[in-house]
């Protein structure tokens, strides 16, 4: 006989019946509140991150006091909260919503109707309006935060990296530290510069592109998206979807513009410019497909002065144009892309002097700037100073990491061609048939980065047997 899975209860009420989702410091599980006998959501620091308890019950009562400020309909109301690390540690309880959210919508169905994404978007807009207004910016909006009710509302979830001016409800972000979802990433908030709700506003116009066209308009690894959102300018939406009309498409595209001053002033204004071309009527927006949706109505200007926010910078936040380490590189990468080789390297050595006198907290960045300055010798034919730099830095790898860790294998190799390159073959062979024989270990060996150290093998063998 099967034996009975005993019920898990947290705070000696919530009894814990199914996961909902994992987030990068929380679990949302769905329980039932066997006092008040109704469904709720319930957050709890993810196992294994409870290394620092005191800190992490500061994150959560910010979290849960920005949260608690917020009114709108369109955000979960909290419960409850515990916000010590005491007994099953802090926990935040919420009104459990039932529907759909906005990833899983767009995995099913890519593309969106216009007129519903407008009508998405105006809820929306209504909900930072409110935010916004009592200085609340979000720094996370995405589809998976974002949830389309059974009852044809739209809900704003997760304010777990919200910033508000208030001191005492401050987000705790270790310097140097990028939080938030790089797909849809503001530059400011990349850049780690002043951070206003129309860093929210660059995200919603993400999301609005997503939603219109069927993918965001940046695509990439890490630090592609980095560079895309700094620099680069998308394709229009107007050119990949000729039905858009051209006011919906400067929308969009003043919603990304690089430079805060550059966007629409708030949620509201946007808003407004939505509202044309979302279909008018009353009840619901029923499209084939998709969950229905409420026809919204506009926003309500507030007696705070339609949410124009007053300037006061948050906590974290730092003057514009004065970079996270994250973004410098990225524009030392820019640099060497755009071919400003010499650039690059003075780039990447400024930054790795300024990291190495932050102490050691910051050395491992401080070298990794060192070496991508070597490696981009390269390109200047300044092989010697290349190989020479980059054997310091494999000396000093190797005193923390294993000869298999990730940088200390990239080391290698370049240590390796550059050998070929200056004609030292023996020496060359050996480090890269070492090299080889880890890659083979490691990745396996049909890896690409055993076959490119293979071929370079070839490369030299041929050169002794000449």
């Amino acid at each position: 006989m099967a034996r009975a899975v005993p019920k898990r209860i947290i705070g000696e009420r919530y009894e814990i019946r199914g996961s909902i989702k994992s987030g990068g410091m929380g679990h949302v599980w769905r329980a039932y509140d066997v006092v008040l006998e109704r469904d709720v959501a319930i957050k709890l620091i993810r196992q294994g991150l409870a290394d620092d308890s005191e800190e992490l019950a500061q994150r959560f009562r910010n979290e849960a006091l920005i949260h608690a400020k917020l009114t709108h309909s369109g955000i979960p109301k909290v419960h409850d909260a515990l916000l010590n690390a005491a007994a099953d540690g802090p926990y935040i309880v919420m009104e459990l919503i039932q529907g759909e959210s906005l990833a899983e919508i767009i995995t099913v169905s890519g593309r969106m109707p216009i007129h519903w994404t407008a009508c998405l978007g105006v809820h929306l807009c209504s909900i930072l309006h409110h935010a916004h207004d009592i200085s609340v910016v979000h720094r996370d909006i995405k589809p998976d935060n974002i949830m389309v009710a059974v009852d044809g509302t739209v809900r704003l979830l997760d304010f777990g990296i919200a910033v508000t001016p208030d001191p005492s409800l401050s987000r705790l972000t270790s310097a140097g530290k990028v939080v938030g979802t790089y797909v849809y990433m503001a530059p400011e908030q990349i850049e780690e510069s002043n951070i206003t709700p129309s860093t929210d506003l660059y995200s919603f116009g993400v999301l609005l592109y997503q939603l219109l066209i069927g993918r965001p308009p940046f695509e990439g690894s890490t630090g592609q998206l980095m560079r895309h959102h700094l620099f680069s300018s998308p394709i229009t939406p107007r050119s990949l979807r000729p039905e858009i009309d051209a006011q919906l498409d400067e929308l969009v595209m003043g919603l990304l513009a690089k430079k805060p001053s550059e966007r629409p002033e708030g949620a509201l204004e946007v808003a407004r410019r939505l509202f044309t071309h979302a279909p008018s009527g009353s009840g619901y927006l029923s499209v084939p497909g998709l969950p229905d949706l409420i026809h919204p109505t506009l926003p309500v200007p507030s007696a705070r002065g339609a949410g124009n926010f007053t300037g006061k910078p948050f906590p974290g936040s730092r003057p514009a144009r004065i970079l996270s380490v994250a973004a410098r590189m990225a524009e030392a990468f820019q640099l060497l892309a755009d071919g400003r080789v010499s650039e690059a390297v003075a780039s990447y050595q400024e930054l790795a002097e300024e990291l190495g006198k932050a102490g050691p907290g910051r050395a491992s960045d401080a070298q990794k700037c060192r070496i991508r300055a070597a490696i981009c010798r390269i390109k200047l034919n300044q092989e010697e100073q290349a190989l020479e730099e980059l054997q310091i830095e494999l000396k000093d790898l190797l005193r923390i990491h294993p000869a298999t860790h990730p940088q200390v294998l990239e080391v290698r190799k370049y240590i390796g061609f550059l050998l070929r390159v200056l004609r030292r073959f023996s020496e060359a062979a050996a480090v890269l048939a070492e090299l080889h024989g880890d890659l083979v270990q490691e990745r396996g060996f049909d890896s690409e980065e055993a076959l490119v150290v293979r071929n370079e093998l070839v490369k030299i063998r041929r050169k002794n047997t000449r």
